[in-house]
């Protein structure tokens, strides 16, 4: 009978642990919480039960927290973080340098098959803290690590700060689209493929699209998207000449009250950090990272804030923040939100 705990964490009210305990007889995993009461002894309150015919607790997504893999009776995987949150997942073989082959996670909505030889999965046993001895159907076993913790210092802190000002919901589901845009890049470390991750999953998580101008084609049109157009572009001396259009990305509009009022937090969350990466000189390269995602948000539902990003390091938004931005003025822009 297979017991794991997971999920050691302060939760908003308490100071608890699940514990999960696997009923291979039934193909269920009955989940338990664990906390101190007030009298100093431990309460154990069922929470619910899942199907599952085996179990093992890693620290696949936190650093500092416990996640739980669970097998299903179907063979198909899923990892439980954040709570009871649950993460779909599958390993896949990926041949090594060596001409060896080492499975390799695979995050994704739905599962398919198992690209294996040796049948489905039966059962998964903890090897370390990250690390999980799988078994197949054949018997056939291998080891594998389940790494899903970013290493890049800069994304780290974001989600940890993030985690602890949106709401669980909220969080997970940017944490989740998160892991699944690294894992479309293969979950690389180099080159800020993580940061660069983080910050594509953080506006689909709040329904901002994702706009861009599509790539320019002629000088002209480069000249009018330069920065010596746009730092030229009130010189008098330049009044009676044609100059290139300035062409700047349209607004991005919120799609729901609940993201405006999400967003408000979530600036105040990475403009506390940025203030906090200025007073390290070695972390200027991932304040000049962080800035323009601030400044993103803030263009929004509080331009002032841009403007004062912007004077700290002036080439991180284009234009200002209380001049005409893509095309419409910023109190205009505003009023479109509230």
């Amino acid at each position: 009978m297979p017991v794991a705990l997971f999920d050691d964490r302060w939760d908003g009210t308490h100071e608890r642990s699940l514990l999960a305990i696997c009923l291979t007889d039934s193909q269920s995993v009955a989940l338990f919480s664990l906390e101190f009461g007030d009298d100093n002894l431990l309460k154990v309150n069922p929470v619910c039960k899942l199907p599952a015919i085996s179990v093992a607790s890693l620290r696949i997504t936190r650093n500092n927290v416990w996640d739980l893999l669970l097998v299903k009776p179907d063979h198909r995987l899923a990892i439980l973080t954040h709570g009871l949150c649950e993460l779909p997942c599958e390993f896949r073989i990926a041949p090594a340098p060596a001409g060896t082959e080492d499975p390799q996670v695979v995050i994704q909505d739905t599962i398919t098959t198992f690209p294996l030889d040796h049948g489905p999965i039966v059962s998964v046993q903890a090897n370390s803290s990250n690390s999980v001895i799988v078994t197949f159907q054949d018997g056939w076993r291998e080891s594998a690590v389940l790494d899903l913790v970013p290493q890049d210092h800069l994304t780290s802190r974001c989600l940890h700060i993030l985690a602890l000002t949106l709401p669980p919901d909220s969080f997970f589901t940017l944490h989740r689209l998160f892991l699944k845009e690294w894992d479309s890049h293969s979950l690389g470390k180099s080159d800020g493929i993580e940061f660069d991750c983080f910050t594509s999953a953080l506006p689909s998580s709040f329904g901002l699209p994702q706009e861009s101008l599509a790539a320019a084609t002629d000088v002209w049109t480069m000249l009018g998207r330069s920065r010596s157009h746009r730092r030229f572009h009130d010189d008098p001396a330049l009044k009676r000449f044609k100059i290139p259009p300035t062409n700047l990305p349209p607004l991005n509009h919120l799609r729901s009250h609940v993201a405006r009022n999400l967003l408000a937090p979530v600036l105040y969350a990475l403009h506390t950090l940025g203030e906090d990466l200025r007073l390290s000189v070695h972390h200027y390269p991932d304040l000049l990272k962080l800035a323009p995602v601030i400044c993103r948000i803030a263009l929004l539902i509080r331009p002032e804030w841009a403007d004062y990003w912007k004077r700290l390091c002036p080439h991180v938004i284009e234009g200002w923040a209380n001049s005409e931005v893509h095309g419409k003025s910023f109190q205009d822009s505003v009023l479109s939100i509230s």
